[in-house]
């Protein structure tokens, strides 16, 4: 069963030193951010995962051949609004889903998607 929890940044070292690497070879101010942790070991900025991961998730779902009704919109909106999710991270979701249609749909090309 995969969860996650959202960390405060600062008390994380770690990811501080690691953001503050990124940001100076980005030469982009540092900002405070929220970091949201699974339990699969992924884990996203809180901006990141709402802006980018949510959206790439989305119109990855969308690209499967054999469509999924409802579900990409349920989860999408879960992940949109759920102060604590149950339910594995996008990337992983995307995987099992994946999986699946390559076995529905075998020799259909469906893109990876490597984090």
């Amino acid at each position: 069963r995969h969860s996650n929890i959202t960390v405060p940044e600062n008390s994380l070292s770690s990811i501080r030193n690691y953001r503050q690497k990124v940001t100076l070879q980005q030469d982009i101010p540092a900002k405070k951010d929220n970091i949201v942790v699974f339990s699969c070991g992924h884990s996203f900025s809180e901006n990141q995962f709402l802006d980018k991961t949510l959206m790439e998730f989305q119109e990855r779902v969308n690209d499967f051949p054999t469509p999924i009704p409802n579900m990409k919109s349920y989860i999408h909106s879960y992940y949109k609004h759920s102060p604590i999710y149950s339910i594995a991270c996008p990337y992983c979701v995307f995987q099992f889903l994946r999986k699946a249609q390559l076995e529905k749909v075998p020799g259909v090309p469906i893109r990876p998607w490597n984090h």
